[in-house]
Order: C-alpha cells, then sequence, then structure tokens
C-alpha cells in the first residue's frame, strides 16, 4: 500500500541562516545587497532561531553570507548547534578564511564546509564569481585538515558547463597541499 504523506508527516529537517551581507567580492551572479551598509544578523537572534529550529525537529544549519567567514560569532553558533546534536555547515568564498580560523570551526564542531568555485581557472570563475585564488587556498587549507568534510558549490552557467570535468581534476588530483616553506 502507497503512503501518501500529510502536511503532519512533513518535517522540515534543515535550514539556511544568512548571517552577513559583508564581503569583500562583488560576484556577479550575487543576490546579497552591496549598499554599502554592512549587516549583521543579532546574535542572539541567531540563536534563538537555532533553538527554535532544534524543537521543531531541524538536524542541519547552513551558515551562509555574504561571506560568512566575516561573521563575529560564528563559531559560537556552531558550538550551539553541535551541542544541540544539530549539523552545521559553512558557505565560504574563501575571502576570510586561513587554516586557523578553518581549523577553529572545526573545533567549535562543525560537519562540512562548502567552498564556493565556479571553474577549474580564474578566468573561467570570473565570469560568474570573483575570489579564485582565495577559494583554492581555502581548498588547499581544507585538505590539511583532517576528518573535515569539503565541499564545493559549483553554480553551472553556460559559461562554465564544459569547465566540470576539469573543476572535478582539479579538485581530486591538482591541488596540492599548502607548502610550509
Amino acid at each position: 500500500m502507497e503512503r501518501h504523506s500529510s502536511v503532519q508527516d512533513r518535517k522540515l529537517i534543515g535550514l539556511n541562516l544568512e548571517l552577513t551581507n559583508v564581503c569583500p567580492f562583488r560576484c556577479p551572479q550575487c543576490y546579497v545587497p552591496s549598499d554599502g551598509e554592512k549587516r549583521f544578523l543579532p546574535k542572539e537572534t541567531a540563536l534563538a532561531w537555532i533553538r527554535d529550529a532544534d524543537r521543531h525537529g531541524v538536524r542541519y544549519v547552513n551558515m551562509s553570507g555574504g561571506e560568512t567567514l566575516c561573521y563575529p560569532f560564528l563559531e559560537e553558533l556552531i558550538r550551539e548547534c553541535a551541542g544541540r546534536g544539530m549539523k552545521a555547515s559553512v558557505s565560504i568564498s574563501g575571502a576570510a578564511a586561513s587554516k586557523e580560523k578553518l581549523l577553529g570551526l572545526q573545533e567549535a564542531g562543525i560537519s562540512s564546509i562548502c567552498v564556493s568555485l565556479n571553474g577549474s581557472t580564474a578566468k573561467i570563475n570570473d565570469v560568474t564569481r570573483q575570489g579564485f585564488e582565495e577559494a583554492i587556498a581555502a581548498l588547499r587549507w581544507l585538505k590539511e585538515i583532517p576528518d573535515c568534510v569539503t565541499l564545493v558549490n559549483f553554480v553551472m552557467h553556460g559559461s562554465n558547463a564544459e569547465d566540470l570535468p576539469d573543476l572535478l581534476r582539479l579538485l581530486f588530483q591538482d591541488v596540492p597541499p599548502v607548502s610550509h616553506t
């Protein structure tokens, strides 16, 4: 017998918190307002939303922006999620990344880090997104962090669709570890 779910059976299992509009990039595809006014979701509001989401059975919280790493209370929100048994992830451009900052996210309990990258070369990436070198650097650092789940946000367009095989090669073969010299 086929079961049709009713509205009462459906559950929201994940949500996205947009924490800030702050970002040094002005990517052609970005929807975040660039009016110059820096906005941050108040920490208490974000924590209240996480607690409320937990009460309603949400298990996955993605945090995005602007550049999420510019949000001053990011690690605290990740710890709140982890302490509630929720999986926290962040979406980053790499603009504000450092190995130390990424390690701090892991220590706070991050489940995954998603780096935005739209091409295997700066030329292809720059058609829709800025920050190719920063994204590559973040991916290199993440490769050095044990047990860190790394995702790539590749927004496919007519300008980059044929580049997918080269991007995959870059991600799985060619992104060398950061040199320690």
